[in-house]
C-alpha cells in the first residue's frame, strides 16, 4: 500500500540524513583538528611567546626599542614587560684557528 511505501521511503530518508550528518561531523572534526594544529595558540602551548608593541607584532630583537612597552602573550594568559635594550644583531665572527706548535699549519 501507499502508505508502507511512504513510510519505507521516511525510514530510508531517515537513515540517509543521519549518515550525511554523521559524515559532516566527521569531517568538520577533522578540519577543527587541522585549524588547531595550525593556530598560533598551539605554538603558544609549546613554550613560545607572542610579542607585541601596541598592535604591532614584534618578530625580531632588532625591531624592539630601548624603553618599549611590550605585551607578552603565553598559552596561559599575557604579561606586560618594557624593554632595556636590543641585543647587537651583528653576525659573529667564527673562531680562528691557532696553528699546533711544532705543526706543518693547515693548508686549506
Amino acid at each position: 500500500s501507499n502508505r508502507e511505501r511512504v513510510a519505507a521511503l521516511e525510514q530510508r530518508l531517515t537513515r540517509a540524513h543521519g549518515a550525511k550528518v554523521s559524515e559532516a561531523t566527521t569531517r568538520l572534526d577533522n578540519l577543527v583538528r587541522i585549524l588547531d594544529s595550525v593556530s598560533y595558540k598551539s605554538v603558544l602551548d609549546r613554550g613560545f611567546a607572542l610579542v607585541r608593541s601596541g598592535t604591532d607584532i614584534r618578530r625580531r630583537a632588532a625591531s624592539v626599542k630601548p624603553g618599549e612597552i611590550l605585551t607578552l602573550t603565553f598559552a596561559d594568559g599575557t604579561a606586560e614587560a618594557i624593554a632595556k635594550g636590543v641585543p647587537d644583531t651583528a653576525p659573529l665572527r667564527p673562531a680562528t684557528k691557532k696553528p699546533r706548535p711544532g705543526g706543518q699549519g693547515d693548508l686549506f
